[in-house]
C-alpha cells in the first residue's frame, strides 16, 4: 500500500515546465502595470516561459552567479497567483541549474511578491549588505534583496 501512496502523490503533483523564452508572448501577456512591479530584463541571461500543467503561468529569468548561485527575476501571471506556484517554479529552476542559493531582487512596492518570497523561506539580506549593494549601484533604495539556500 505504501508504494501506491508514493505513486499517487507523484502523479497528483503539479507539473512545472521551463520552456524556451518567447519575447513576443511575454509582451503580449504582461501588462504595463505588471512590468512596473517586476520584469524580466536583459540582465537575465537565461529566460524561460513557465508552464503549469501545460498552461502558461509566468516567466522567469536567471542571472548565473559564481558556481551554484543564481539571481532571479520572476513574474507569475495574475490568474495563477496565490496557488503556491512560486515555490514550485524556483524548485524547478534550482533542479535544472543545480543551484544552491537563489537571490531575488524585488521592488519594495511589490509587497505581495515580498510576502510570497518570505513565506516560502527567503530571507532579507542584512542592512549593511543592502547599503553596500546600493552604494555599488547594484540595487536601488526602492528594492529589497532576498535569498534562499537550497
Amino acid at each position: 500500500m505504501d508504494g501506491y501512496k508514493i505513486i499517487s502523490e507523484f502523479i497528483l503533483q503539479p507539473m512545472i515546465q521551463l520552456k524556451s523564452f518567447d519575447i513576443n508572448l511575454y509582451n503580449k501577456v504582461i501588462t504595463k502595470k505588471d512590468n512596473q512591479l517586476a520584469h524580466i530584463d536583459n540582465q537575465s541571461k537565461i529566460k524561460y516561459n513557465v508552464y503549469y500543467n501545460n498552461e502558461l503561468c509566468g516567466f522567469v529569468g536567471l542571472i548565473p552567479g559564481n558556481k551554484d548561485v543564481g539571481f532571479t527575476q520572476i513574474i507569475i501571471i495574475k490568474q495563477f497567483r496565490g496557488y503556491g506556484l512560486l515555490k514550485l517554479i524556483y524548485q524547478a529552476l534550482v533542479n535544472k541549474h543545480r543551484l544552491k542559493r537563489l537571490y531575488a531582487r524585488i521592488m519594495k512596492s511589490n509587497v505581495r511578491s515580498v510576502k510570497a518570497h518570505l513565506k516560502i523561506g527567503f530571507k532579507e539580506i542584512s542592512e549593511e549588505e543592502t547599503k553596500a549593494q546600493i552604494k555599488m549601484g547594484r540595487m536601488s533604495r526602492y528594492q529589497t534583496t532576498l535569498y534562499k539556500d537550497y
